[in-house]
């Protein structure tokens, strides 16, 4: 699992739901936290996680989510994602939720996809975040009395939607299901 962290946030916010998940699965899951802009540049998720058989699902909070639909317009993954969870997700101007290319919507229609957010959050309410999902068919869930930084503000209503998208891999891999 990858998650995409905002540049104007410290890695270590997905601390509380790394732990959770690390528990709750009892260790058997790789969970790598890295930010979406690197030195200036933008980070591409396919440089990240580049080859592999097993099936990937990719978690970005707030800005990270422009550098998914990035990829999504160039569909340049070599290994199958199973899921993406957007947490919070702010999208930038060339990818606002009424403009997002439509490589990036093909893409993302093929892919289980999640969008979670606060009630309370200032910066993607919950009325962006639900026309987000609406876009890209994903599901959407908003967390009462939350507000911008889920990961710490409640790691298990943030994991949720992890653990469905973990799920999917786990179908993919052991069950035969079909990679996106």
């Amino acid at each position: 699992m990858v998650y995409l962290v905002d540049t104007r946030a410290d890695s270590g916010s997905w601390d509380p739901v790394v732990g959770h998940l690390h528990q709750l699965l009892e260790g058997r899951i790789a969970q790598i936290a890295i930010p979406a802009r690197s030195a200036g540049r933008r980070l591409e998720p396919h440089l990240v996680v580049g080859d592999g058989e097993q099936p990937l699902v990719l978690v970005a909070h707030c800005g990270g989510a422009s550098a998914i639909l990035r990829w999504a317009r160039s569909s340049m993954l070599a290994r199958p994602v199973a899921g993406i969870v957007f947490v919070n997700p702010l999208l930038d101007q060339t990818s606002h939720a009424d403009s997002i290319a439509e490589t990036a919507l093909i893409t993302m229609r093929q892919i289980p996809t999640w969008t979670v957010t606060g009630q309370h959050d200032p910066y993607a309410t919950p009325d962006r975040c639900r026309r987000f999902a609406e876009q890209i068919w994903g599901d959407h869930d908003i967390v009462l009395e939350a507000g911008h930084v889920l990961p710490l503000q409640d790691p298990m209503a943030t994991s949720e939607p992890i653990l469905a998208a973990l799920d999917v891999a786990y179908r993919m891999r052991y069950v035969g299901g079909r990679p996106c």
